[in-house]
C-alpha cells in the first residue's frame, strides 16, 4: 500500500488568464518548493497535474509531514500574483498500478474527488490515511473529522478529516461535507472514470466559481460532455445543476422549448418560454449546462443573453465546438491529451475491454505510436481501445489508414458519437460550401500549411481564405499555429483523412494535388533554396517546416508516373535537405530510373544530393553508385563537385581523387559564394586530412584561399555557406596541428548552424570541437570530463537526427580517443573496432591497439564488435563517458 499525495493551485485558470506572466514566475517557485519538501520527506514526485503534483509516499506519517509543509513554506513565500498563490492538499492511501508512464486504480481516483472539496490553504486526508496515522501521527500535527460525504463513483459514503497544525488553515465542516442538492434534468450516467484532464477539471471548476459563463471548446470527441459532467458534479455538492443537452433541438425556436423541459417547466399562462426559464432560474446561484451548442448557436447565444439579464446570479456552463463570442465569456479550449493522458486512457480502457492485455514495453510502444496517430481524441482512443478486445494493438495500428471503419461501435450514448466517422460527420454538416471547400482541399497539407500555401492549392483569394480559415479556427475544424515563419494552420490527422475522402468521392483529388505539386516544384517558392545569399536562413527554415508536404508532392509525383516532375521538388529543395538534415530524400524517389537520354543538369544535381545524403545515412555503396550514374557532361556542376568531394574524401578516402578535383572546383571569381566555392574549400581540407606530411608552402598557401572563401561567404551574409566553410578550416588547421584556431572556428561554425537550424553543421562542427578539444585538453582532470561531456551531447544530437556517419565519427575519434587518453583501454578498443568496421577510414587508426593486446585478446574484442549494432555501440560509448564524468 502506497500513500498518496496530491497538490492544485486554487483558481489557477483564473490567474493565468488574468497575470499570466506573473503566473509564470510564481509557478515556478511553486514548483521548487512542493517537489523540494516532498523530496525531503522521503516522497516521490510521479508526475505534474496541471498546476499541481502528484506524488507517493511509503510511509503515511512522511506524506502528512508533506503536506503540513507545503503549506508552510508556500504561505512565507512572496508571490506576484495579487492575493498569492493558494494551494489545496489531499492525502488518500491505497494500492495503485503504475502503467503507460501514470498511476491508475480505485485510490487515484478518489484521491480526486477528495480534492475538489479541499478549501485553499488546508489538507483533506482520507479514511484510509487517517486510520494509519492513528498510531503514528506526526509530532505537532492532529486530525479532525469533519463528517461523511457522497464521493462520485466510490460506492460509499467516505469519512473525511482535515489536517491541523501550525500554518494550516481552519476547515469548516460544512463548507467540505456539505450536501447534495436536487437537480433538474439529471446528469448524463457515466460508467467509467475519468482519466486525465484533470488539470482541466479543476480549471473549469475554478473558473466557474469566478466567472458567469464558461464555454468549453473543442473538436468532436474531445470528451468536452464527459468532462462538464465532471465538474458539474463536482459543482452539484454546493449548488442546483440542471443539466440541458441540446442535441435534439434542430431548428432555433426549439432550443426554449428544450431547456425550459430540462429545469423541469412547461409553458404558462401565455408566457414565452424564455420568461418560464427566467423565473426559474431567478431565485439564482444555480449552475446550467448547456450541452452541445454548435448546431444551434445563435440560439443559445441569444437565451443565454436572456437568463444573465434576467437571472444574473445563474452560472452558465456551455460546451460546443465554437465559442458564443459573447463579452464576459471564458473560452476553455479543450485540445487533444497529451501523451502520458493518452496512453493512460488507452491502456485503462483496452484491459477493461480484455483483461489479461500484457502491457510490456513493446507493446506500451505501439499503444504511444497510436496515441500520436489518432491526435490524441479521447473518443477515437476509447474506440480504439475496445477494439483490443479481439485484435492486438499492432493489428489496430496497421488498419489506422481506414480508422473510419475501423473504429466504429462504441459504448452507446448519443448516435452521433457511436462512431468516429458520425462525430466528424456532425461537425462536418455546420459547414458551409465554402468553408467545406477550403476544409478538404486542405487535405493534401501533409503537418499544416502557412497562409500562401493554403491560398494556391485551395484556388481562393488569400484574404477570402483568411476569412474561411478563421471560421473553421473557430469552429475547431482547424488548428491554428503561431509559428516563427508565421501562422500555420493544420487540420488533426483523423480530420485531414476525412477531408481526403471527400476529395476522392468527389473526383477531386488528382486535381488538387497537382495543385499542391506545382506549388511545391516552383524554383521560387519561398522554400526552395538560395544558397550563397542573405535570405538562407529563411529559406533553410522555411524548408525544414515544409518537409511532410515536399514528401508528399514528391510521392504524388512518382505515383502518377511523373518521377522527373518529382526532381523538380528536390532540385528546389537543393542541398537544404541534407542541412537540416532529411536523409530520407534518397528513398523519395529513384533517380536512377530517369531514362538516360531524359537526364538535365537538374537530374545530376538531385542524384549528387541523394549521394551525399546516402553517405551521412551510412549507405555508402549508395552514395558510391549515385556519383557513378551521373553523366559526364554534368560532372563539372558546382552541386556535383560539391558531392564528388565528399565522395572522394569520405568514402573512398582516396588522396589522389581528391587533389584531382582540385582545379576543377577552384572559383573563377571570389567575389560570391557559391558551391563551387563548398567544394573547393572541402577539397583543400581533405587533402591536409589525408596528406599528413604535405608541402608547408603548399599548405599555407591553402590557408589563405580558404580564408578568403570564409571572408567571402562572411561578406554575403550567407549563413549556412558561411558555416560550412568554417567547418573546412576547423578541420583544415586541426590537421596542420592548429587546434586552438580550430576549436574557434568550429565554435564559430556551430552557432551559426544553430541559429539557422542546420542540425547536420552542427553535428559536423561539434565533432570537429570535440576532436581538437581532446587533443589539447588535460586528460588527467575535469578537461577530460568537459570532453566527455560535450561527447556525450553529441552522441545524442547524432543519434537523434539518425546522422549515421557523424556518429560513427564520433566514436571512432572522439570516443576511442578520449577513452584511450584517460586508460580505459579495452572500451576504447571495441569502440574503435566496432566504429571502423562499419565505414570509410577517413580517420586515422589508433595503431597503439595493436601493441596493447595480445592477439587473442583483440580478436576477441574484435568479435564482441562485430555482435554490435548502432544503438548498443553509442549505449556502450555513453555508459564510458558516464563514468569519465562521474569521477570528475
Amino acid at each position: 500500500m502506497q500513500s498518496l499525495l496530491v497538490t492544485d493551485i486554487v483558481g489557477s485558470t483564473r490567474l493565468w488568464a488574468e497575470h499570466e506572466s506573473s503566473m509564470a514566475r510564481d509557478l515556478v517557485v511553486h514548483d521548487e518548493v512542493v517537489v523540494g519538501v516532498i523530496e525531503a520527506a522521503g516522497g516521490r514526485v510521479f508526475k505534474h497535474t496541471g498546476d499541481g503534483v502528484m506524488a507517493t509516499f511509503e510511509d503515511a506519517a512522511a506524506s502528512a509531514v508533506a503536506a503540513a509543509q507545503i503549506q508552510r513554506h508556500l504561505a512565507v513565500r512572496e508571490w506576484r500574483v495579487p492575493g498569492g498563490v493558494r494551494v489545496r492538499v489531499g492525502l488518500h492511501s491505497g494500492s495503485v498500478h503504475e502503467r503507460g508512464g501514470d498511476l491508475f486504480g480505485p485510490p487515484v481516483n478518489r484521491l480526486a474527488r477528495l480534492l475538489s472539496r479541499c478549501p485553499p490553504d488546508a489538507v483533506l486526508v482520507s479514511e484510509a490515511t487517517a486510520a494509519l496515522l492513528v498510531d503514528g501521527m506526526p509530532a505537532g500535527l492532529g486530525l479532525r473529522e469533519l463528517g461523511r460525504v457522497e464521493l462520485k463513483d466510490v460506492g460509499r459514503q467516505e469519512v473525511v478529516s482535515c489536517l491541523e497544525g501550525e500554518g494550516l488553515a481552519a476547515v469548516d465542516a460544512a463548507e467540505v461535507v456539505g450536501t447534495m442538492v436536487a437537480r433538474g434534468g439529471p446528469l448524463p450516467p457515466v460508467d467509467t472514470e475519468l482519466v486525465g484532464r484533470s488539470s482541466e477539471l479543476s480549471g473549469v471548476v475554478d473558473a466557474l466559481s469566478a466567472h458567469a459563463l464558461v464555454s468549453l471548446v473543442g473538436v468532436g470527441g474531445m470528451g468536452k460532455t464527459r468532462l462538464a459532467v465532471e465538474a458539474a458534479t463536482v459543482v452539484a455538492t454546493s449548488s442546483a445543476v440542471w443539466w440541458c443537452d441540446l442535441t435534439a433541438a434542430t431548428v432555433p425556436e426549439e432550443v426554449p422549448v428544450t431547456v425550459l423541459a430540462a429545469l423541469g417547466g412547461h409553458q404558462t399562462g401565455g408566457r414565452s418560454p424564455v420568461e418560464e426559464i427566467v423565473d426559474r432560474l431567478a431565485s439564482g446561484g444555480a449552475l446550467v449546462v448547456f450541452d452541445n451548442c454548435e448546431h444551434v448557436v445563435d440560439a443559445a447565444r441569444e437565451l443565454i443573453g436572456s437568463i444573465r439579464a434576467g437571472a444574473g446570479d445563474t452560472r452558465l456552463l456551455v460546451t460546443s465546438r465554437e465559442a458564443l463570442g459573447v463579452r464576459g465569456e471564458l473560452v476553455v479550449s479543450l485540445s487533444s491529451l497529451p501523451g502520458d493522458d493518452s496512453v493512460g486512457l488507452f491502456c485503462a480502457r483496452a484491459v477493461e475491454a480484455r483483461p489479461d492485455l500484457a502491457l510490456d514495453p513493446a507493446t506500451l510502444a505501439v499503444i504511444g505510436e497510436l496515441c500520436v496517430r489518432l491526435d490524441g481524441i479521447p473518443l477515437a482512443l476509447e474506440l480504439a481501445a475496445a477494439r483490443c478486445r479481439s485484435m492486438a494493438p499492432s493489428e489496430i495500428l496497421a488498419r489506422l489508414d481506414d480508422r473510419f471503419r475501423l473504429l466504429r461501435g462504441g459504448r452507446g450514448g448519443v448516435e452521433r458519437h457511436r462512431t468516429l466517422l458520425a462525430t466528424v460527420e456532425w461537425s462536418y454538416g455546420q459547414l458551409d460550401d465554402d468553408e467545406r471547400r477550403v476544409f478538404d482541399r486542405m487535405a493534401v497539407f501533409v503537418g499544416g500549411a502557412l497562409i500562401d500555401a493554403i491560398s494556391q492549392v485551395c484556388d481562393v483569394d488569400e484574404y477570402d481564405a483568411l476569412d474561411v480559415l478563421d471560421r473553421l479556427v473557430a469552429r475547431s475544424m482547424v488548428v491554428a499555429m503561431d509559428t516563427p515563419l508565421g501562422t500555420r494552420y493544420r487540420q488533426l490527422e483523423t480530420l485531414r483523412q476525412y477531408a481526403e475522402d471527400r476529395l476522392i468521392e468527389a473526383r477531386e483529388i488528382d486535381v488538387v494535388r497537382d495543385r499542391h505539386l506545382h506549388w511545391a516544384a516552383n524554383p521560387r517558392h519561398p522554400y526552395a533554396e538560395v544558397g550563397g545569399s542573405a535570405d538562407e536562413a529563411a529559406s533553410i527554415r522555411r524548408c525544414a517546416a515544409e518537409v511532410d508536404n515536399l514528401r508528399a508532392a514528391v510521392r504524388h509525383a512518382v505515383q502518377s508516373g511523373r518521377v522527373r516532375r518529382g526532381c523538380d521538388v528536390l532540385v528546389a529543395m537543393g542541398m537544404w535537405s541534407t542541412m537540416i538534415p532529411v536523409f530520407e530524400t534518397i528513398d523519395w524517389l529513384d533517380v536512377e530510373s530517369v531514362p538516360t537520354e531524359d537526364w538535365d543538369r537538374q537530374v545530376a544535381q538531385v542524384a549528387a544530393a541523394q549521394a551525399v545524403a546516402a553517405m551521412f545515412a551510412g549507405r555508402v555503396e549508395e552514395t558510391r553508385r549515385l556519383l557513378e550514374a551521373i553523366p559526364e557532361p554534368f560532372s563539372g556542376d558546382p552541386v556535383v563537385l560539391l558531392a564528388r568531394s565528399n565522395g572522394a574524401q569520405f568514402v573512398d578516402v582516396d588522396l589522389d581523387l581528391v587533389d584531382s578535383l582540385l582545379e576543377r572546383c577552384r572559383p573563377a571569381t571570389v567575389a560570391e559564394t557559391s558551391y563551387r566555392d563548398i567544394a573547393f574549400s572541402q577539397s583543400l581540407q581533405g587533402h591536409a586530412w589525408l596528406d599528413h606530411a604535405g608541402d608547408v608552402v603548399y599548405l599555407d598557401h591553402a590557408r589563405i584561399q580558404l580564408d578568403d572563401i570564409v571572408a567571402t561567404a562572411r561578406r554575403a551574409g550567407a549563413g549556412c555557406f558561411l558555416s560550412v566553410t568554417l567547418t573546412s578550416l576547423g578541420y583544415f588547421l586541426a590537421a596542420i596541428g592548429d587546434h586552438v584556431g580550430a576549436i574557434q572556428a568550429h565554435t564559430e561554425s556551430s552557432q551559426i548552424a544553430k541559429a539557422m537550424g542546420a542540425g547536420l553543421i552542427v553535428d559536423v562542427a561539434a565533432q570537429g570541437v570535440l576532436q581538437s578539444s581532446s587533443l589539447v585538453a588535460d586528460v588527467g582532470g575535469a578537461d577530460a570530463a568537459d570532453v566527455a561531456v560535450g561527447l556525450r551531447a553529441a552522441l545524442a544530437e547524432t543519434s537523434e537526427r539518425h546522422n549515421v556517419f557523424w556518429t560513427l565519427t564520433n566514436l571512432a575519434s572522439g570516443v576511442e580517443t578520449l577513452l584511450w587518453a584517460v586508460g580505459d583501454l579495452r572500451t576504447s578498443a571495441l569502440i574503435g573496432s566496432y566504429a571502423r568496421a562499419n565505414m570509410t577510414n577517413w580517420m586515422p587508426t589508433h595503431h597503439e591497439i595493436d601493441s596493447a593486446f595480445a592477439p587473442n585478446e583483440l580478436a576477441a574484442i574484435e568479435a564482441e564488435a562485430a555482435r554490435l549494432d548502432l544503438d548498443a555501440a553509442v549505449s556502450i560509448a555513453i555508459d564510458a563517458l558516464d563514468r569519465i564524468i562521474a569521477v570528475a
